[in-house]
Formats: C-alpha cells, sequence, structure tokens
C-alpha cells in the first residue's frame, strides 16, 4: 500500500469523522466557538448548518470530546424519532431510567426533576441534536418544549441543533416561528477555499506522518475545483490520487494523476477539464487504466481491513485530545489595547513542562503544620530576593503561598518561585532541580505567586471576572470578537459583558494551556495564570534585549 511509499503512519484521507484529523479552518474555528457558546450556559438553544460533506458531525465529536466533568452529554444521531421516542433517547443518553408505560408528560417532569438535580451540583445539560433538518415538526415542537426546562435565571438544558442547509429552511417556517425565536447563537459552515483546501491536504497529511508536500500546487488547485471545497469529497480524490502516484511510482501528486482520480470518483471530468488552459478532453481508458483501477479497489478493501483493525488496536485518546486542544483554537485577534502588565517576579526558567498540570489546591494539604510553612515561606522569599515573611506578611504585597504536588517535569519551569521538601528540609528550587533530574514523580512544594488583580478563585466559561479581561489582553485576543448574540425574539444582538469568560478566549486559553503543557481544561486558574505570567514576562525580557542591542549597534 501506498502507506511506507510517503511515509505514512495510517491513512490521511478516510472520510470517518475522526476528530484528530479535525482542519482548523477560519469556518470551523468559529463553528466550534458558536458550539462552545453553549457552555457558557447563556444559551438555550443553539443552531449549526452546512453542506453535506463539510465536517459538521466531526465538529460535533470535537466538541463533546473537550466537555469536562462538570457537563452531562447527550448525542443524539437518528432524528426520524416521534416526541416520546426523543424523550426516551435523551433517556438512554443522560442515563435516565424510564419505562415502557411511561407517557410523555412523565418523562418530561422525571428529566425536570433529574435536571434540577445536576444543576444543584453544579452541574450542566447538552443535548446535540444531528441531522436535525430531517426531524418531524412535532418532535421539533417537542425541543421547543424542552427549551422550558429552566430556573428563574438559568436553563437547565442547552439544546444544539446541527443539520444541512434545509434546516433553516424548516426553522423559518410559520409553523415552527416559536422555535426560531429561541434560537440565541446561529452558525452555518461554508466550504472550503482553494488556500485553505491546500492547507487541509498537508494538515490531514501531516497528522498521518508525512511532512512532505506530496500535492503539487496545481493538484491542489484541480481537487479543489472538483470537489467544489467539500472536505468530504476533497478525502474521497486525495485517497485515490495518492493511489495513483503511489502505482505509478511518483512520489507527489500531479495535475494530470489528480485529475484521473477525480474523474474516477466523481465519474464527471467536465468541471475538471475547464481548469486546463487547452481544455483538454480526459483520455480514453487504455487496458492498463483497467488493471490500475482494479489494483485500486482491491488495495482500497485491503488498506480498510488494515485501518479497522489499528483502530481496534489504538490506545487511549488524551494524546489526540491534546493535539486537538492545541490547534482548535483560532489565531490571536489584532487589539489596539496594551500588553498587559506582568506581575514583578523573579527570573524564572525557560523550559517547557510536558503534560498536564493539575493544582492540588482542592485536596487535604500533605505539607508540614503552619509553622514550617511559614518557615518555608521566609526561606522562599529571602531566596528570590524578597523581604523575608511568613505566608500573612508577604500576602500584604500581595504574594500568595499555594501548596501544590505537580511533577517535577512540570515545578521546573516555575522553579525560582518554590521550595521543595527534602529530608525534613526545604530546598530552593533552582537548587534543587541542579541535583535532580526532573521527572515524572510528583514533588510537595511551597509556591509564591502574585495573582492578577481581581484573581480570587478558579474561573470556568460562562463565569464573570475582571481576570477574563486581562487574560483577553495577555493573549491577543479581542474582547468577544464578532461575536452576536440574537435575542429571544429576534431584536438586535444582545450587549455581552466583557467580562464574561466566553467561547472565542476559552479557545485561545485552550491552545495556551495545550501549549505549554497543561491540561487544556479551558480553566483559568493558578497554574494556567502562573504560566501566562511567566510568558509574558520572558516577552518583556527578550525586548529588552532588543533594545538594549539595537542601542549597541548605533
Amino acid at each position: 500500500m501506498y502507506l511506507s511509499h510517503f511515509g505514512l503512519e495510517r491513512f490521511p484521507f478516510t472520510i470517518a469523522p475522526d476528530p484528530s484529523f479535525l482542519f482548523p479552518s477560519a469556518g470551523h474555528q468559529e463553528a466550534l466557538a458558536h458550539l462552545q457558546y453553549a457552555l457558557t450556559g447563556h444559551g438555550g438553544l443553539v443552531c449549526l448548518t452546512g453542506e453535506v460533506g463539510t465536517g459538521k458531525t466531526t465538529l460535533c465529536r470535537a466538541f463533546l470530546e473537550q466537555t469536562g466533568d462538570e457537563f452531562k452529554t447527550a448525542y443524539i444521531f437518528n432524528p426520524l424519532l416521534s416526541p416520546l421516542e426523543l424523550m426516551r433517547a435523551l433517556f438512554d443518553e443522560l442515563e435516565l431510567p424510564w419505562q415502557a408505560e411511561d407517557s410523555q408528560q412523565t418523562l418530561y417532569r422525571q428529566l425536570n426533576e433529574a435536571l434540577l438535580g445536576w444543576y444543584a451540583d453544579g452541574k450542566r445539560v447538552i443535548c446535540l441534536i444531528d441531522e436535525a433538518q430531517a426531524m418531524p415538526a412535532a418532535t421539533l415542537e417537542q425541543v421547543r418544549l424542552l427549551t422550558n426546562l429552566e430556573t428563574s435565571h438559568h436553563k437547565l438544558l442547552t439544546l444544539i441543533l446541527v443539520g444541512q442547509p434545509e434546516l433553516r429552511e424548516v426553522l423559518a417556517s410559520h409553523q415552527l416561528r416559536q422555535l426560531s425565536q429561541r434560537i440565541t447563537a446561529r452558525y452555518h459552515l461554508n466550504h472550503l477555499q482553494p488556500a485553505e483546501t491546500a492547507d487541509y491536504l498537508a494538515h490531514r497529511l501531516k497528522l498521518a506522518g508525512c511532512e512532505q508536500n506530496v500535492f503539487e500546487p496545481a493538484a491542489c488547485e484541480v481537487i479543489w475545483q472538483g470537489s467544489k471545497g467539500i472536505p468530504r469529497l476533497i478525502n474521497s480524490v486525495a485517497d485515490r490520487a495518492l493511489l495513483g502516484a503511489f502505482a505509478q511510482g511518483k512520489q507527489h501528486v500531479d495535475r494530470a494523476t489528480a485529475k484521473t482520480a477525480l474523474t474516477e470518483v466523481l465519474g464527471a471530468p467536465d468541471s475538471v477539464a475547464q481548469t486546463d488552459s487547452a481544455a483538454t478532453a480526459v483520455p480514453a481508458v487504455t487496458a492498463t487504466d483497467r488493471k490500475l483501477r482494479q489494483l485500486s479497489w482491491l488495495t482500497s478493501g485491503l488498506a480498510l481491513c488494515v485501518l479497522v483493525l489499528l483502530l481496534q488496536q489504538a490506545g487511549g485518546l488524551d494524546s489526540v485530545r491534546t493535539q486537538l486542544a492545541s490547534w482548535i483554537a483560532p489565531s490571536a485577534y489584532d487589539q489596539n489595547t496594551n500588553t498587559p502588565q506582568t506581575n514583578p517576579q523573579p527570573a524564572t526558567n525557560t523550559a517547557q513542562p510536558p503534560d498536564s498540570l493539575a493544582m492540588s489546591a482542592a485536596e487535604p494539604s500533605a505539607l508540614p503544620p503552619e509553622s514550617e510553612k511559614d518557615r518555608a515561606a521566609k526561606f522562599l522569599s529571602g531566596s528570590m530576593g524578597l523581604v523575608a515573611g511568613d505566608c500573612e506578611t508577604l500576602a500584604v504585597e500581595d504574594w500568595h503561598c499555594l501548596e501544590v504536588e505537580w511533577p517535577a517535569q512540570q515545578l521546573a519551569g516555575v522553579q525560582y518561585q518554590l521550595v521543595i521538601r527534602q529530608n525534613n528540609a526545604w530546598v530552593y528550587g533552582p537548587d534543587w532541580f541542579a541535583d535532580h533530574a526532573a521527572n515524572a514523580s510528583n514533588q510537595k512544594a511551597l509556591l509564591l505567586w502574585q495573582p492578577p488583580v481581581g484573581y480570587q478563585q478558579a474561573i470556568y466559561p460562562g463565569q464573570s471576572s475582571l481576570v477574563v479581561d486581562w487574560v483577553r489582553r495577555a493573549l491577543g485576543v479581542a474582547a468577544h470578537a464578532n461575536w452576536e448574540v440574537i435575542g429571544p425574539s429576534g431584536e438586535k444582538p444582545l450587549t455581552l459583558d466583557p467580562l464574561v469568560y466566553d467561547p472565542i478566549t476559552q479557545i485561545q486559553v485552550a491552545r495556551f494551556q495545550a501549549e505549554n503543557g497543561l491540561n487544556a481544561d479551558r480553566i483559568i486558574g493558578p497554574q494556567t495564570l502562573i504560566y501566562i505570567q511567566r510568558q509574558l514576562q520572558q516577552q518583556a525580557q527578550q525586548s529588552q534585549q532588543a533594545n538594549s542591542d539595537d542601542g549597541g549597534d548605533s
């Protein structure tokens, strides 16, 4: 097969909705942000539409993989259900018991009770319905009734309708105007543009293990023209093109190979023929072509079998999720605000910690008694060049004592701000790391930290805090960007609170966390803020050094 021929570890162009292959085009990033709007608790009903094959189901699965333990999710992929069947499917997804004799009213009441219980426990519930354009009108009316499950201030259940463009026409009907008016966020996913198609092909090849540019620019143009920028069709054509290049012993897919693959997959060369300046016709199928085609069908079948076996033997999804979180975030927005000021901190080590970073602040402390803790704080503050003092004294200067238990590799990045307990004595971070290579074992430590102004506790998606604005400016995210929230009756977009931790900022935070080896959970806690402060300080030092160098040259 062509895997070893192109240096691939897996098949890059399967048509299965694999979240790990999700391409972060501008449209897909915005669509994912609209789905994540459901996590804020502000929207009771969100609608995502897109043409067949544009990646809606892949987006849905990527979104569901990102929801944390504080969310309960239901994914309904069969829309051809009666109202009662929809309720039963929802119960099954949420792992709620039901009886065959339960009426629709009984299930509605039981669901409301369950939602109230989860709400009291701090959990949010999200139901995503795929292929919603095929739902009967009576079932869509049941969806409207589900949006009525709420307290005086919050929705108990957030619903996301995902479907083809016909869904917009269905919702625009007079019969469903009440449901349409309850939609608080809408987005339509468009096809890929020519440049995005080339990036899409390179992106999937890279994720499959191939770093080289296999598809020539002319081949990318042919594939885009024939597929109209629809990812599913791009996959089918690209897979056949790789097989064709392999059969010819080529290391790259050229224009001719792409045209042949397009003709074999779509069966209509007219759309591609116009891309040639000479408008030449596709040559007749020769005996050799027929043999190659027969070979392609055989090898494609074998490839599918190999893929199934590989998937069955595959391990956990942690690495996939980490890879996903590293690119689902959009690029930083242009912003006119000044760079946030960093809190005064000693010079930090620039080592990047791998894997996840977990705070143990909510767990029972295993550090020595209070007096010993204060003794450690005095030793640490003196080692950092601060006025030596205990935790209470340091708090006056906004230095907070944090008791943590992190892997040594994760402590390395902030070693100048901590002491580690060893042999009944406290050892200053840099001294400890000089004698101990970073390893995966957890180490108890006391860390001094100055939180940004307004920080009180960890900030979750949808919550408000002054720190959210600080994080936005630190990461270069414009407040809410072009985000709009449609009013319940279709009135002018509502004004969003700039201090609300919105989906756009959540995506950028997740990206920062993943790039720095933190757990990409989108929670703004001490570990994330410390690493943002460290990045700002490093940027300030680099800028100062650059200015110094310029001054020396002059």
